[in-house]
Parts: C-alpha cells; sequence; structure tokens
C-alpha cells in the first residue's frame, strides 16, 4: 500500500479514569474503523476524545467524561511513532506531552524520554502543534491574528462533529476569522505555498527597503545640489590628503614651540586644570574598557551565529541522514568494514543490525531521529533568544562607547584649551598656528562629510540597483508560483467537486437535486457551499451533503500527491438531524467501498448507532456494540 506524506493515523487510544483505572483502551486500524452502539452510549464521547488527543482545545463535557483525568493516543506520523499525552479538563489551551515511542514503551520508560509542550509556543518553549506540524512536514503558517495556525485549526476540517451546523464545513467556533478558515484549508489541501509566502513577504520588506533607499538618495542628491558645484571623488580625496598633511606639518610646529615654552605647565597649572586632567586619564581608561568590552561581546555574537549554523548543519545532516537510510536501509552488510570478511548468521529471526546483531524495534529509528530533530530545533530556538539578548546588549554598548568617544574628544580639547592658557611664554607664532589648525581641521571635516555623501551616493545607487533586480526576481518567481498555486486550487476544486457528486448520486432517491446536481461549489473563507448555488435542503439532506463535500476533501488527498491532508477523517454525525436507518447505511456502504477502491494508506473513523449489517465485521469494527448497560467509557461512576 502507498503512503502518501503527510499522514497521521491512530493507532491506540487509552483514557485512564480519575480512580487511576482505564476507563478505554482500543487499539485502531488502517482502513475504516467504526465505533457503533445505541445512543447515549459512549459514541461521541470517544470520538471527541480522539479530536482532544490529538490537539484539539476541549473535549465534549459529557458526565462520563469529566470522571476521567488522563487521555493517551498512540499515533503514526509520517514514519515515527508517538504517544500524545493530555491532561482531561474542562479549561481550554491544556498542555500535550509527547513520547517518541510505543504506549507500551512510554509505560516501561518510568516517565523518562517524554518531553512536555504548551499550547501556543512561548519565547523559550515550542508548542505540541509546532512539533505535530514538523513531524508531518507541514509549515508554520500564521493566520491573520499573527498566531500560528494550530492543530486544534486543522483538526476543524478534519473532525466531522454533531454541534455544528449542517451548513457549515468547520466545526464551530465562536470566535472564528475567514482568512484562519481559508489558511486551514489551503494549507490541507496543499495549495499552500509556504516558499510563495515567504516570497510574498520578502517583497514586501524589498520594497520597503526600496522605497526607503530611493527616499535617502534624493535626499542625499539634493544636498549636494545646493552646494552649486558638481563635486568630484577624486578632486576631493587630493583636497582631504593634502589637508591632512597640511595638519601634520601645523601639529609639528606647534611641538617644536611648545616644547620651548619656558614655563612648566605641571608647576603652575590651577586645582582645577589639575583635576580635569585626572578626569582625562580615568575617561581614557573608561573607554579602553568600553572598547574591550565591545569587542569581546561582538565575538560572544559572532560565535553564537556559528553555533546556531552548526545545529542548523545537524538537523540538515540528520534529515540527509533518514533520507539516505529509506532509501538504503534494506540493503544488509554482508561483509564487515574492518577486515572484508563474510558476516556470519546474517539472517536474523527479528529486526536487527546487520552488523552488530542487536534487535531494534520497528519504528525506533524514525522516532529517535524525530526526537534528535526535535531537541535541537528547540536548542536554536533557545540559542536565538540569547543571540537577540546579546545583540541587543550589543547595540546598547555601541551607543555607550559612541558617548564615551565624544565624552573623550570634548575633554581632549578641554585640556588643550587649559594648557593653551597656562602657557604664558608661547609667542603669538603659536596662536596662529592654533587658528591654522583649527581651519584645517574644519577643512578636513567639510571634505570627508563630501566624500562620505558621495560615497553614500554610490552605494546607495548600487543598493537600489541589486533591490530592483531582487523585486524583479521575486516578482517573477511570485507570478510563475501563483500560477502553479491556481493551477493546483483548480484542480484541487475539480477532483473534490467530482467525488462529491458522485456520493451524492450514490444516495437514496431522498433528494432530487442530489441526482441531477452538476455544479459544486465551496467557499472555505465563508465557510459556505452549495450544490447548484443551492444549500438549503432537508435537515437530514443538508447532513448528507456536508458529509459529502468533507468526505470528498478526505478521498481527494488520496488521489492527489501534493495535499497535505493527513489522510485521515473523523465522522461523528452519520445519523444527524434524524437521518433514516437505510439512507445512513446506504452512505456507510459507499465510503466504506469507495475507501477501500485506493491503494493509498488511510484511516476513516466514524460512529454510528444504525451500522450496516455488511459492516459489521472486525475488519471494520472497533470494540464492543455499545449499549446502555455496557458503554464505552468504563470504570467511572457516571456511567
Amino acid at each position: 500500500m502507498i503512503l502518501l506524506e503527510p499522514y497521521l493515523f491512530v493507532e491506540r487510544l487509552v483514557i485512564i479514569a480519575n480512580s487511576g483505572e482505564t476507563a478505554y483502551d482500543e487499539f485502531f486500524h488502517l482502513g475504516s474503523n467504526i465505533i457503533r452502539g445505541r445512543n447515549s452510549s459512549g459514541k461521541s464521547t470517544v470520538a471527541n476524545f480522539i479530536f482532544y488527543a490529538l490537539g484539539g482545545d476541549t473535549y465534549r463535557p459529557t458526565d462520563a467524561a469529566n470522571e476521567c483525568r488522563e487521555i493517551y493516543a498512540q499515533v503514526k506520523v509520517s514514519g515515527a511513532v508517538m504517544t500524545l499525552k493530555r491532561p482531561i479538563a474542562r479549561s481550554h489551551h491544556q498542555p500535550m506531552s509527547i513520547f517518541w515511542g510505543t504506549f507500551e514503551e512510554a509505560k516501561k520508560s518510568n516517565f523518562k524520554g517524554w518531553s512536555h509542550y504548551p499550547y501556543r509556543e512561548t519565547v523559550n518553549k515550542e508548542s505540541f502543534s509546532n512539533i505535530l506540524f514538523n513531524a508531518m512536514g507541514l509549515p508554520l503558517v500564521r493566520s491573520d491574528s499573527d498566531s500560528k495556525i494550530t492543530m486544534h485549526q486543522l483538526l476543524r476540517l478534519i473532525f466531522v462533529d454533531q454541534e455544528s451546523p449542517s451548513e457549515n464545513l468547520f466545526r464551530f467556533e465562536r470566535f472564528d476569522q475567514p482568512l484562519t478558515r481559508q489558511t486551514v484549508a489551503e494549507l490541507l489541501i496543499g495549495v499552500y505555498d509556504d516558499e510563495l509566502y515567504s516570497e510574498r513577504l520578502l517583497l514586501r520588506e524589498q520594497q520597503k527597503k526600496l522605497e526607503d533607499k530611493q527616499t535617502e538618495l534624493r535626499g542625499i542628491q539634493k544636498v549636494l545640489e545646493s552646494s552649486g558645484q558638481q563635486d568630484d571623488l577624486g578632486r576631493l580625496r587630493k583636497d582631504l590628503a593634502k589637508a591632512h598633511e597640511q595638519l601634520i606639518t601645523v601639529e609639528s610646529e606647534v611641538t617644536t614651540l611648545r616644547n620651548r615654552a619656558t614655563v612648566k605647565l605641571q608647576a603652575n597649572s590651577s586645582p582645577q586644570v589639575l583635576k580635569a586632567q585626572e578626569e582625562f586619564l580615568a575617561l581614557r581608561q573608561e573607554l579602553s574598557n568600553a572598547t574591550n568590552r565591545l569587542k569581546s561581546l561582538e565575538f560572544d555574537v559572532v560565535d553564537s551565529q556559528q553555533f546556531i549554523q552548526t545545529l542548523e548543519e545537524r538537523i540538515q545532516n540528520l534529515s540527509d541522514s533518514s533520507r539516505a537510510k529509506k532509501v538504503l536501509g534494506e540493503l544488509p552488510l554482508e561483509f564487515c568494514p574492518q577486515c572484508m570478511r563474510p558476516l556470519v548468521d546474517h539472517e536474523l529471526a527479528t529486526p536487527a543490525c546487520s552488523l552488530c546483531k542487536n534487535p531494534f524495534e520497528e519504528n525506533f529509528e524514525a522516532g529517535y531521529v524525530r526526537r534528535l530533530e526535535q531537541e535541537l530545533r528547540q536548542q536554536i530556538k533557545e540559542s536565538k533568544t540569547m543571540l537577540e539578548e546579546k545583540q541587543i546588549a550589543l547595540s546598547e554598548l555601541a551607543s555607550k562607547h559612541s558617548q564615551i568617544v565624544e565624552q573623550y574628544r570634548v575633554k581632549q580639547r578641554a585640556i588643550d584649551a587649559d594648557n593653551n592658557r597656562a602657557t604664558s611664554t608661547r609667542d603669538q607664532r603659536i596662536d596662529a598656528l592654533l587658528i591654522k589648525k583649527g581651519n584645517t581641521q574644519a577643512t578636513i571635516k567639510y571634505v570627508s562629510e563630501k566624500i562620505q555623501a558621495l560615497q553614500l551616493l554610490e552605494t546607495l545607487s548600487k543598493e537600489i540597483k541589486a533591490l530592483q533586480g531582487s523585486v524583479g526576481e521575486l516578482r517573477r518567481s511570485i507570478e510563475v508560483r501563483s500560477n502553479k498555486e491556481q493551477q493546483n486550487i483548480n484542480r484541487a476544486m475539480r477532483k473534490i467537486e467530482a467525488i462529491t457528486l458522485e456520493l451524492l448520486r450514490a444516495d437514496l432517491h431522498r433528494q432530487q437535486q442530489f441526482q441531477s446536481g452538476k455544479k459544486i461549489e465551496i467557499d472555505f473563507r465563508r465557510d459556505v457551499f452549495s450544490l447548484d448555488e443551492q444549500n438549503n435542503f432537508s435537515a437530514s439532506s443538508n447532513v448528507l451533503f456536508k458529509n459529502a463535500v468533507r468526505f470528498a476533501i478526505f478521498f481527494a488527498s488520496l488521489e492527489l500527491k501534493f495535499f497535505r491532508f493527513p489522510r485521515l477523517i473523523i465522522c461523528d454525525n452519520m445519523e444527524d438531524k434524524g437521518m433514516e436507518e437505510e439512507r445512513s447505511q446506504n452512505f456507510q456502504r459507499v465510503i466504506v467501498g469507495k475507501a477501500e477502491s485506493y491503494n493509498v494508506a488511510h484511516q476513516l473513523i466514524f460512529t454510528t448507532s444504525k451500522i450496516d449489517p455488511s459492516l459489521e465485521k472486525p475488519k471494520y469494527t472497533i470494540g464492543k456494540n455499545y449499549s446502555e448497560t455496557s458503554k464505552s467509557i468504563r470504570n467511572v461512576d457516571a456511567t
């Protein structure tokens, strides 16, 4: 059987009562899983608990459910087996614990190997939705509220419940956002292109940078134009070199004259001058210390960046290793890599290493790799947080360093002024030289600013050209990806429409439009659907129509590889709104039969109080046929 990724299959569901006894423990299989029983026997309780165990926000608060304390779900997620654990509580946003392995392995672990995750991610901790998304290979997508799409949101289109209106596709949500529904649908149908999304964000950023650079360029051009002359970099650089030479000559002459002075500064300086000199020396030491701290922090930032890069490379190496193992893992070692002699007793009764002969459990490697990958991702997240803190500290220290430099320069000028006043024997030649020095420094500053402006002009011109090129490439790439996305959308919707019409026409002749209808329209954003622009049928027909659309999306995911729908559907409303027994059983036969026609691994879980007799077989059914006296949830007072 073909495995299309991503997939999410429930293998076992275990519910623990408040007393500590097991309230529910059943294994599930690939294909159709039917939970059947009389009304009020606990079928919906189990279905809602599956929704909750997989990441749904809340469970349906029945009396029996409220007598339970925790739930475990052993699931298979795109090659790896993991066990999910959640506390059963009425409050929203409950956390989840994850063990990479089976439920039995989790029990034997003595609470070792469990990782705990909140409902929503924090600065230092990923959410369990992030973990499950990464395990399935789904992109972490943001909705219009700038919060990431959660497992709860995905399950709203995977789980068909009884409580939601039959005219809506999604599980009812009190505070629902149209863009969230659209994003979830596009993600599951596989038309959401995370690279296209990233490119659109990048295009917006690049366009903003381009506008800012162009504004800055125009400002510099206006300043240069106001000088009334066209400046040339070559000429300005020659003027600057000449001014520096002149400054060196003047400073040399000043030094020579000062050395000839007859007044000894130290002997005749005032207390104020001496204090200023002490402060100057202290400031110079502070500047030296700040410079050292700045260099040290810059080194730490670079070191952290390199460390994060190393971790990201390790994740990539893990991914590459897994792919290589997937391709080459079935090739056993026949020769010792040390001595090149044949290995004896190569074939073993149980799966084992070709070299060391130690047995290993199924799915162990996948779970181990996933766990290592997640630990590395968490380490990257924490390292990035520390890096951000270091970068902020670096920025603050750089700003403080600049302030100290400016203070140092001001103090230096003050010391020079004091020295000038303290020298009584200098002749007027020194004063003239100092004036010349000041004029020369002013010239150097003016010419340097001109050079900087022209250099910045050149740099901005190059950056604008590069940004224009980047924006152009992004627009072309976005256009190509958008066209491909639209093609996939059209292909997906045509397939969903065709399967929906097929399921409606297989219905008993209770609704004439179902037999003659030709056009299915679905608007995920508005959460509406229609048949030939009509969606107001009888109550039971509305339920069947909704289920047909939902199952059509599920079946389409078994035909179209680009779907990200996890090849799982859970349905808890087969007989909702007074559906007659014969009609419900017919729909059951239709969907089970169609599911079996696919050579693609899938899982279909539904509840019914009116199971079709032909489906009453162990290959389809889960647990007992529940009744008022033998309910699904046991060992609780409520039952």
